[in-house]
């Protein structure tokens, strides 16, 4: 394409441009801000229409105010003034507060007095139906903590729209309490709108709602720049609402459209002069001058006459460009004489470089080569290289010939890479190579032989590779120490040892992590160590964590080394092993719940203390009291508390030389060194007093029993069994008073659930039912203690903190289960162990646990059911409950007895729970 045409195009392209770019700036910056002014004006409009609506509600609100503050309006609705009605509500006062209902009513909705009447015709009309208990629905709407609230809002009867407003019928001086509420309303009809319409400057209609209330004002377009605008207003009662509408003209749109096409028309014209006068001055004063000066280099450039001169005239930069020319092919034809000297030079450096040197074109064929170039390839003459091109020689597995050639087309230069050649006689070389493009096909290098170098390097890179895989792969932790203790070299593993990195414990002192009572030892060891000496040390050091840690060092002194000059330490982390010994070293012997003896090491002490030197040898043996019954109504946990109870009261009580060991489940055992029996006793009665000192969720006790050796003819067998035999008569002796001192606690905890109250009013009920149902005395004894204990099963649950909290099905079947399993445990309570597990199976078989129907639900199990519904509502309701679920909950028999009972006796029953 011509200069001339180009400038044309360029012109036009810039003058397209810019017109696109001032028609978007019109659209998107002028328009839309009329758009915005649009916006903002019509928010103002629906504003304006909002505040004169909100200005009708308040004024309506003054006149119900004045109204309802009044004190013959207060005596009307009391009944006080007859009269008033006759005096005040006459047809004249309808147009005069221009509204359509005037209703009185009482606080509860009862209607005192309304009339209905045409402001307009003063004709009196129906009222829509449900329209007085629309008004009955607004009262609702007032505060009765406020007396001077009032309301005010639209509302929607049938088809019809009222505007409203109500107040707290109140004395003059503002005093209750209010008598009522007085509610004054408005049709929203023609006059209304009428109204509106004259003081908003436009009109103004009512129309329904199709869908949902939208929560701002919406648009519909009707005509260009013609909308209708569309403003909600909510019923206070009900769901929706209906909405305002008024005509609107989108003036500000439609002067920025106006002005925008004027602006577009007033561009183009515009641009199109000034196009053409820029051509114009183009053309003349640079185009064709610039065409007269490339004809000239182009005769130039076909004559290879650097002596011609373009002929200038002017000072502009045209004639300047002319002026560069000229310059330039004087310095052409300097540089011309320059070259023909240059290269004679170049070619004796070319032959004598001690480098291989060539040039090339892409594809491998060679056009030039040093000497040295064919004495590393090995061939005799340049046309054998030519020949075997570079393809031949280039055996580089990852820089091939054309991805080199590739990399030097991108780069234009490559610099110091080393790649493998074969020689003409198959020979492998590494040589270093550097390459330079000079024309677009053809390109420069320099070889130089590194093979040597190389090979030594990689030997040496291997070794070094090989021991620092080794070292950095190790597990443990290698450092070489200064001789002052400073760290001069770290492996990575290091991190893995003690948590630091090789760069943080750079030049750190190494007995700085070190615990002060062992720094001593490593100093001495390998800071003052001999020349060449191993030694080994465990040291405790501080990980970054903050963990103090065990390790293992092995060392070795090398300050006089030439090549290392320091101490090498290998570290290892072994704490986790120390804790592991540790901890089966105790377990060999040590209880891990109460920290004890266990029962091995108590034997193997039995058989070390065989001996004179110790006796008298005394023992004594041990078990708590109640452990399983803890253990099912309170959990392991608490049971496990127990235990730990029991052998702080042992180690409290037994001498230091004593070996208290926990023999078994809620066994424990002592073995008493040079005790006699009167140690043994009186050891026993300490371990009884410190266990009163100590509270659980049941009494705490135990049987202990004791036996004294005096001489070794007697065998340790014998003075076990002996303090075994003591311990089970001391369990069956207290056995009774401890269960009774359970069922006591047991009792305490039920009160507490269920209050004292609730429970003698089950005993009292399930008694008279008894009695009525002629019951024998054992039966009515058990019946009274169900009574009392059916709900034990609550107890873990409440103190486990299940309950409440778990679902009713699930609640039932625990609690049923729980009871089961703890009154198994009480000899009193034994015999109920099934009466409590049933007492919530339903007579159909439909309640829980086991699903038990009809008379296999044990009869105390229904009697409890029974007084427990009874108990649990008011008379007339459980009666009700009771009658109801007979036959499918309750024994039906049963229930006919019951209800004929409280029927007949209710104040024997006692006052029930509500």
């Amino acid at each position: 394409m011509s200069l001339r045409y180009r400038v044309v195009a360029i012109v036009g392209v810039v003058s397209l441009v810019s017109f696109f770019l001032t028609a978007f700036a019109l659209r998107h910056i002028l328009v839309r801000e009329f758009l915005a002014l649009e916006r903002e004006n019509l928010a103002r409009r629906v504003e304006q229409l909002l505040h004169l609506v909100e200005g009708e509600k308040r004024n309506l609100e003054r006149i119900v105010v004045d109204w309802a503050f009044w004190d013959d309006t207060y005596r009307f609705v009391g009944g006080e003034y007859p009269e008033y009605v006759e005096v005040n509500c006459t047809d004249d006062v309808f147009p005069n507060l221009g509204i359509h209902f005037l209703g009185f009513f009482r606080e509860d909705g009862t209607l005192v007095y309304g009339k209905s009447l045409d402001p307009y015709t003063q004709r009196p009309f129906a009222l829509p139906q449900g329209f007085i208990s629309s008004v009955r629905s607004l009262g609702g709407l007032l505060s009765r903590g406020y007396l001077l609230d009032r309301k005010s809002g639209f509302f929607s009867v049938g088809k019809e729209t009222w505007f409203f407003a109500l107040s707290w019928i109140l004395r003059s001086n503002l005093s209750g309490p209010p008598r009522g509420f007085l509610v004054m309303a408005r049709k929203v009809d023609e006059h209304f709108l009428a109204h509106l319409s004259d003081l908003f400057g436009s009109s103004v209609k009512l129309s329904a709602l199709d869908s949902s209330l939208p929560e701002t004002f919406t648009v519909q377009e009707v005509a260009p720049f013609r909308v209708l605008v569309s403003v909600p207003i909510p019923y206070v009662i009900g769901n929706g609402g209906t909405s305002l509408t008024f005509p609107y003209f989108q003036s500000f749109a439609e002067r920025g459209q106006r002005v925008a096409a004027f602006l577009r028309r007033a561009h183009v014209a515009g641009s199109v002069a000034v196009l053409v006068l820029l051509l114009f001055l183009l053309e003349g004063v640079v185009v064709r001058r610039i065409l007269r000066l490339a004809a000239f280099l182009r005769k130039v450039w076909e004559s290879r006459d650097f002596t011609l001169r373009v002929e200038t005239q002017g000072k502009d930069e045209v004639t300047l460009l002319g002026g560069a020319v000229n310059t330039l092919l004087e310095e052409v034809a300097a540089r011309s004489r320059s070259l023909e000297e240059s290269e004679a030079r170049f070619r004796r450096l070319f032959e004598g470089v001690p480098v291989g040197v060539y040039q090339a074109r892409l594809g491998g064929e060679v056009l030039q080569a040093n000497p040295r170039m064919l004495e590393i390839v090995e061939c005799q003459t340049l046309e054998e290289l030519r020949k075997l091109g570079l393809a031949f020689f280039r055996q580089d597995a990852i820089l091939t010939l054309s991805s080199f050639e590739e990399l030097l087309k991108r780069d234009r230069a490559i610099r110091g890479v080393v790649t493998t050649w074969r020689t003409k006689t198959g020979t492998l070389r590494f040589l270093r190579e550097n390459a330079h493009l000079v024309r677009d096909e053809v390109y420069e290098g320099t070889l130089e032989d590194v093979t040597e170098e190389i090979l030594a390097r990689e030997s040496v890179r291997k070794s070094e590779m090989y021991y620092r895989v080794l070292l950095e792969y190790s597990s443990d932790a290698v450092l070489v120490l200064e001789r002052d203790g400073r760290i001069r070299f770290a492996t990575s593993s290091v991190e893995n040892v003690t948590g630091y990195t090789p760069e943080e414990l750079h030049g750190a002192l190494a007995l700085s992590f070190l615990h002060p009572e062992d720094a001593r030892q490593v100093q001495h060891l390998f800071l003052q160590g001999e020349e060449g000496e191993v030694r080994r040390v465990e040291f405790r050091l501080k990980h970054r964590s903050g963990e103090w840690r065990v390790m293992e060092a092995i060392g070795r002194v090398l300050l006089a080394h030439p090549l290392v000059q320091g101490i090498v330490v290998t570290v290892r982390d072994v704490t986790e092993r120390k804790r592991a010994e540790e901890a089966a070293r105790l377990a060999s012997f040590r209880d891990v719940l109460t920290g004890l003896y266990n029962r091995a090491y108590f034997e193997e002490e039995l058989v070390r203390l065989n001996t004179t030197r110790v006796l008298p040898l005394s023992l004594i043996v041990g078990d708590v009291n109640g452990l399983k019954i803890v253990n099912d109504a309170f959990g392991h946990t608490e049971g496990d508390r127990l235990l730990q109870m029991v052998a702080e009261a042992f180690r409290a009580s037994c001498r230091k030389e004593d070996v208290v060991a926990r023999w078994g489940g809620d066994e424990f055992a002592v073995i008493l060194p040079k005790a006699d029996a009167t140690v043994a006793s009186e050891i026993c009665a300490r371990i009884q007093e410190k266990l009163k000192e100590k509270t659980s969720v049941l009494p705490v006790g135990i049987a202990l029993g004791w036996a004294t050796r005096e001489d070794l003819s007697r065998s340790l067998e014998d003075v076990v069994r002996e303090a075994e035999e003591r311990m089970y008569q001391a369990k069956l002796a207290g056995r009774e008073r401890f269960y009774e001192r359970v069922l006591q606690s047991f009792e305490t905890f039920l009160e507490e659930l269920l209050g004292k109250r609730y429970l003698e009013e089950m005993e009292k009920l399930a008694l008279h039912f008894a009695r009525r149902l002629r019951l024998s005395e054992s039966q009515r004894e058990q019946l009274i203690l169900l009574a009392r204990f059916h709900e034990i099963g609550v107890i873990p649950l409440a103190r486990r903190g299940e309950w409440p909290g778990l679902d009713q099905e699930a609640f039932l079947r625990r609690h049923t289960e729980s009871g089961y399993f703890i009154a198994s445990n009480i000899p009193r309570l034994a015999p109920l162990s099934e009466a409590i597990l049933a007492h919530h199976e339903w007579w159909n078989g439909e309640g829980v646990p086991r699903g038990l129907r009809g008379e296999e639900i044990p009869l105390l199990s229904r009697i409890v059911a029974l007084c427990t519904a009874f108990l649990e509502q008011p008379f007339a309701q459980a009666v009700a409950h009771i009658q109801r679920e007979s036959g499918r909950v309750f024994d039906p028999l049963l229930v006919r007895e019951f209800l004929t009972m409280v029927r007949e006796h209710p104040s024997e029953n006692g006052a029930r729970r509500i």
